[in-house]
């Protein structure tokens, strides 16, 4: 049995086995950072369970530095989340956590290192449904990642190579506004009607919460993490609040629960009934989720939105994160100044905002030139 310790901030393996002498081991993580430290438990765990590696006689650095085996993705990420512990910000430390993990899920975290080919890294660094800056975080961290592995001896060659860094548009994407939601969810539910019809029928409700999670999404401004965190203790009715424990900045916060979000989320809530505080507010009809793999759900939530948007107008790129670019270029149509819109969607630099007022400028000033 494997357990996670911690002691003056270190933090360290337990290993009990009464079936060995002495019962119990202890051995350092050699990290401070927590999240590492309980993906290294697993991973030691799961070795020791299949006597891949013995904590009695060997070391924590013995099982990882072996010759002649072939490093897993799920490894290597581990071993360079460890060592960026120590000298980076948290931030970005979070940023590598975030970026690496979405990756290893997208291509199998049991994949090994040597296998991995380019086309596999690229279509995760430059997927078309991301925006481009997104696509350029990605590129950076991925290739930053196999830059160190390369550097320590732990790969020969980086499937990196020769691939460069997606291009900057220099432009906003392209907003998700009501007219094109309300395409989106038109093909999600008649499928939904088309699939509740067949001799198989999905679960009652089956995946038409999406459409909610979308409309909310529209009418707060949230970022998909920040939805996939909220729970219903989180949403402050009376006081028309959301708290945010965690955003992009790291920081925690508040957003604004608008007339139409609040609408949405109490019919949603209706529908539900009862619901607990602990309870995360969006997921399928049939889960009480309390626990959930964040860079998972945000994985799937945005495949079924491109999975819908493409059925529906294909001639649109649009992605899950547009609804966000909605929310804004609607703020700035109706006339809110660039302060207004920096406070309402929490950007970082009102930089980001004025790009939304001098757009909606831009369109006018077309429409107006097209009459006259």
């Amino acid at each position: 049995m494997a357990s996670l310790a911690e002691r003056n901030g270190t933090y360290y393996i337990d290993i009990r086995d009464s079936e060995r002498a002495p019962s119990r081991r202890r051995l350092s993580l050699r990290t401070k950072d927590k999240e590492t430290a309980r993906e290294l438990v697993g991973t030691l765990s799961k070795a020791y369970r299949l006597g891949e590696w013995d904590p009695w006689t060997e070391s924590v650095a013995d099982f990882y530095d072996r010759p002649n085996s072939p490093l897993k993705l799920s490894d290597a990420i581990s071993r360079f989340l460890e060592a960026k512990g120590k000298d980076v910000a948290r931030l970005t430390l979070k940023s590598y956590r975030s970026v690496l993990g979405q990756f290893a899920t997208e291509v199998g975290s049991r994949k090994t290192v040597p296998s991995l080919s380019r086309d596999e890294v690229e279509r995760y660094t430059r997927d078309p449904a991301a925006a481009s800056s997104t696509q350029r975080t990605r590129h950076s961290t991925v290739k930053t990642f196999f830059r160190w592995l390369r550097a320590r001896g732990l790969t020969e060659a980086t499937p990196m190579k020769g691939s460069s860094l997606p291009r900057s548009t220099g432009s906003l994407p392209a907003p998700c506004l009501p007219e094109d939601l309300r395409s989106i969810a038109h093909a999600l539910v008649a499928e939904y009607i088309a699939q509740r019809e067949s001799n198989a029928p999905p679960p009652e409700g089956g995946m038409v919460w999406h459409v909610d999670l979308w409309h909310f999404l529209l009418w707060t401004g949230l970022r998909i993490r920040e939805a996939a965190r909220l729970r219903w203790k989180d949403v402050k009715f009376s006081e028309g609040l959301i708290l945010l424990h965690e955003q992009k900045s790291g920081e925690a916060g508040t957003s604004l629960l608008t007339d139409k979000a609040r609408r949405v989320l109490k019919s949603y809530r209706c529908a539900r009934e009862p619901v607990e505080h602990e309870e995360y507010v969006f997921s399928a009809p049939h889960t009480r989720a309390k626990d959930r793999n964040t860079d998972a759900w945000c994985i799937h939530r945005g495949q079924t939105f491109r999975r819908y948007r493409q059925r529906a107008m294909p001639e649109k790129d649009l992605s899950q994160h547009s609804l966000r670019h909605g929310f804004c270029t609607l703020l700035a149509r109706r006339g809110c100044s660039a302060h207004t819109i920096k406070e309402a969607a929490r950007h970082s630099d009102i930089q980001t905002s004025q790009r939304y007022v001098h757009l909606t400028r831009s369109d006018i000033r077309s429409e107006v030139d097209g009459v006259l």
